[in-house]
C-alpha cells in the first residue's frame, strides 16, 4: 500500500497497482510492470524523461547508447497499449556525445518507435535557461532538450485555442487603416503567387487577427511541467504554458 496526497486537504491509502477512475492516484513500481496493469487505452497525456544513455550510472545502473533502442522499445509498447487513441506521448530526452560526436541513438530510436505503430508528429526544443555550467574544448554548454512528440493517429487531441498567446498591438492598428490594396487581390512582391484579398485572408482566419492571439512556438522554456500550471494562471510564470494545458 502507498499514501496518495488527494487534493491536498487529505491522504488516501491506495493500492500501488490499483486503478481507481477520476481520483488522483501515484503509482511505486516498475513502469514495465505497472503499466501493464493499467486498463486499455486509458490515459489522454504522457510526458516522461526516461533515463539517458551512459548518465547517473550510480542512479540508474547506464545504459549503453548500443542497447538504448532494445531496453526501450518494451516500455514504448506499453505506453503505445495504454494510451487512448486521441492521446499524446511526449518523450525528453537528449543525445550524449561519444568519441567526440553525438550519437545517433535517439534517431534509432525514433525510427524503431515508428515501426512499432506510433507517429512521430512533432519535436519541441525544450530551451533551458539554467544549462549545467562548465567548460569542453570543443563544444558549449547544453542549454536545450528534446521532447519527441508521439501519437498513435494523425487526428488527436489538442487544446490550441486555450495556449494562443499575444502577437502584439499591431495587428488592431492593422485593422483600422485598411488601404485600397487590401480590397483587392494583390500579388506578393516575392512572387510566390500566393496573394489573395485581405480581407478573405481575415475572414479565414477570424479567431488570429481579430482576437490578437496566435500559437506559441515549439520552444518551450524552463516552465513545461504540470506544477507550473498555477503559475501560469495567476500570471507568476512569462514562460509558455506547461505541455499539461495543451493536449
Amino acid at each position: 500500500m502507498s499514501t496518495v496526497r488527494k487534493s491536498n486537504t487529505h491522504a488516501v491509502k491506495a493500492d500501488r497497482h490499483s486503478f481507481a477512475p477520476g481520483n488522483a492516484a501515484v503509482y511505486l513500481g516498475d513502469c514495465r510492470e505497472v503499466l501493464a496493469k493499467l486498463p486499455l487505452e486509458c490515459i489522454d497525456l504522457i510526458v516522461t524523461s526516461p533515463p539517458y544513455a551512459e548518465r547517473r550510472r550510480k542512479t540508474y545502473g547506464g545504459i549503453p547508447p548500443e542497447e538504448y533502442v532494445k531496453w526501450f522499445l518494451p516500455i514504448a509498447k506499453q505506453l503505445f497499449r495504454a494510451l487512448k487513441p486521441t492521446g499524446t506521448f511526449i518523450l525528453n530526452i537528449k543525445e550524449n556525445a561519444v568519441n567526440g560526436e553525438r550519437h545517433i541513438y535517439v534517431m534509432e530510436l525514433i525510427l524503431a518507435m515508428r515501426k512499432q505503430g506510433w507517429l512521430w508528429t512533432e519535436e519541441f526544443i525544450w530551451h533551458k535557461r539554467n544549462a549545467y555550467p562548465g567548460k569542453w574544448p570543443n563544444r558549449f554548454r547544453d542549454a536545450w532538450e528534446r521532447l519527441l512528440q508521439f501519437n498513435k493517429q494523425r487526428r488527436f487531441q489538442m487544446f490550441q485555442d486555450a495556449v494562443r498567446i499575444p502577437i502584439g498591438g499591431w495587428a488592431e492598428g492593422r485593422l483600422r487603416k485598411l488601404g485600397k490594396n487590401d480590397l483587392t487581390r494583390s500579388k506578393p512582391a516575392t512572387g510566390s503567387g500566393m496573394g489573395e484579398t485581405f480581407l478573405i485572408g481575415l475572414a479565414k482566419k477570424p479567431f488570429i487577427l481579430l482576437t490578437c492571439y496566435t500559437l506559441p512556438p515549439n520552444v518551450p522554456t524552463e516552465d513545461i511541467a504540470p506544477s507550473s500550471l498555477n503559475r501560469y494562471r495567476n500570471g507568476s510564470s512569462n514562460s509558455l504554458p506547461p505541455l499539461v494545458i495543451w493536449y
